[in-house]
């Protein structure tokens, strides 16, 4: 926004005047700002239940909490242990589609504020994984096999006085809050293994481009869900050539799921032609044996 260029200048016209002059290690300083809390590391992991409840885990460690910056007449202006004000959690969907042949590229321009966490309330039992030592937060508002990237920033208290590193004194200044900068890789929330073979395709019919039969910042992702944790899917033209096998198996973490995604391409790589394709699921998860032939469509 114009507002927001606007308050940008006015920063990077203080940042230079609060620099001018000064020297760090004999080298001229361009300019000087205060610093805001270091942001946490975070990542992101699917903690969903079954097939009803889409659930990430945002996990996040307290390296805002450890830490003290000095300003430039060495007073300390910022201690973690008590300047501290909170911690923000923010989900992107911002995934730039590239081309047929190429996954998409998480960009994160545009970010949602999912919650607003003080610090004096961070420490209750629903943020605290006693385990890991970290925070942890459930997104509930997530939605199954669409992509997400997040971050935690951490902002302090306002209200403080700050020496520039030419000797200028800034006092009362606002509120400062990390960036963006260590944000989670694509993180997705995946409906867990069945033992059932109640084996379905969604969207089915896809239609390209429809916000109700495609998944649109993965304009040709297709998803078999409810399948057993390993199985093989077979998808054939319906001659009965074989258009494409995916192995569905535990990610190289471990980590279980119920569902497993199609880019609608061949084995050679190229974007299959619209319309009826047939799919057959066999599982190779122990205890659980059988088969299952489907249908699905795809419209573009």
């Amino acid at each position: 926004s114009i507002a927001a260029i606007r308050r940008n200048a006015a920063n990077a016209r203080n940042a230079i005047k609060w620099g001018f002059g000064a020297t760090v290690n004999g080298i001229p300083l361009a300019a000087d700002v205060p610093e805001p809390p270091p942001g946490p590391n975070v990542k992101g992991v699917n903690v969903s239940v079954g097939m009803d409840t889409a659930v990430i885990s945002v996990i996040w460690d307290r390296l805002p909490e450890n830490v003290i910056f000095r300003d430039g007449a060495n007073a300390v202006f910022y201690d973690g242990a008590s300047d501290l004000a909170g911690y923000r959690i923010y989900r992107s969907e911002d995934f730039q589609f590239v081309a047929d042949n190429q996954p998409k590229t998480f960009r994160g321009a545009t970010w949602t504020l999912v919650k607003d966490i003080p610090y004096d309330s961070v420490s209750q039992y629903q943020y605290v994984d006693d385990g890991l030592q970290k925070y942890r937060f459930l997104d509930r508002s997530v939605r199954f096999d669409v992509p997400y990237g997040y971050y935690v920033s951490a902002y302090s208290k306002g209200g403080k006085s700050w020496t520039s590193a030419n000797g200028t004194l800034v006092p009362n200044l606002p509120s400062l809050e990390s960036g963006d900068y260590n944000k989670t890789g694509t993180v997705r929330a995946f409906v867990g293994p069945s033992t059932t073979f109640d084996i379905f395709v969604v969207p089915n019919p896809y239609v390209f481009n429809d916000p109700n039969r495609s998944f649109v910042n993965d304009p040709f992702q297709v998803v078999f869900r409810n399948l057993p944790k390993i199985c093989t899917i077979r998808i054939y033209t319906l001659v009965g050539d074989l258009v494409r096998v995916l192995e569905h198996k535990p990610d190289a973490l471990g980590n279980l799921s119920g569902s497993e995604a199609w880019d609608q391409k061949s084995t050679s790589g190229l974007l299959v032609a619209p319309g009826l394709y047939v799919y057959h699921v066999e599982s190779h998860t122990p205890g659980v044996n059988g088969g299952k032939t489907g249908k699905l469509m795809l419209i573009r």
